[in-house]
């Protein structure tokens, strides 16, 4: 009876998900913007909106990091409602020193009005730890063609790799479970034999 309440244990302790970090960023628009910026339209729509990120608080010594950013639009529309327009990029920098990184660090994309935005990255870690920080910002393109790069905000990314004498946690999740396969197996040939 034992041994089965430790293999149940060991398999929901296998199947449950490890804790994610989610945060969820509202910029406010800065101040001190030009007068072209502040008429723009798809800008305006894009301060409106949010950002969703989340990552694994720990993930396996053999495990790869995946680091979702998302950013959701306040409400949905028609872009070809707005009077004044300028060409948006939104521009992320996952710097982490000593990790490969998926597909890149730097990660460009353009905006268009009122719609969803993702950005993942898949990180190899090489250390015990995992630490950095994502960089995001945004270019303007104005109608006159002038270029404009606002900062908007850098978040701290922290990952714990986690290991047992070096042993990744799966692997020893997974012996437990054949340890414990083994010892119920024993168990009924034990009982069979003395029922005989």
């Amino acid at each position: 009876m034992l041994a089965l309440v430790i293999l149940l244990g060991n398999i929901i302790w296998e199947i449950w998900p490890d804790p994610a970090n989610t945060q969820i960023i509202k910029y406010n628009v800065p101040d001190g913007l030009g007068s072209d910026l502040q008429s723009c339209d798809d800008l305006a729509s894009y301060w409106a909106g949010s950002w969703n990120l989340r990552y694994p608080s720990r993930i396996d010594a053999n495990q790869q990091a995946e680091i979702l950013l998302i950013y959701k639009p306040a409400a949905q529309g028609d872009a070809s409602d707005h009077q004044v327009g300028c060409g948006l990029v939104i521009d992320t920098f996952l710097e982490m020193s000593r990790h490969e990184i998926e597909p890149g660090g730097q990660y460009i994309t353009p905006y268009s009005n009122f719609e969803t935005v993702q950005f993942k990255w898949t990180v190899s870690p090489s250390a015990q730890e995992i630490s950095g920080v994502l960089w995001v910002a945004v270019n303007v393109h104005t109608a006159d063609d002038q270029l404009t790069r606002i900062p908007m905000f850098a978040l701290p990314i922290e990952i714990q790799k986690i290991s047992f004498l070096s042993v990744p946690i799966t692997t020893i999740r997974v012996l437990f479970i054949i340890a414990s396969l083994l010892v119920i197996t024993i168990c009924v040939i034990l009982r069979m034999r003395k029922s005989q």
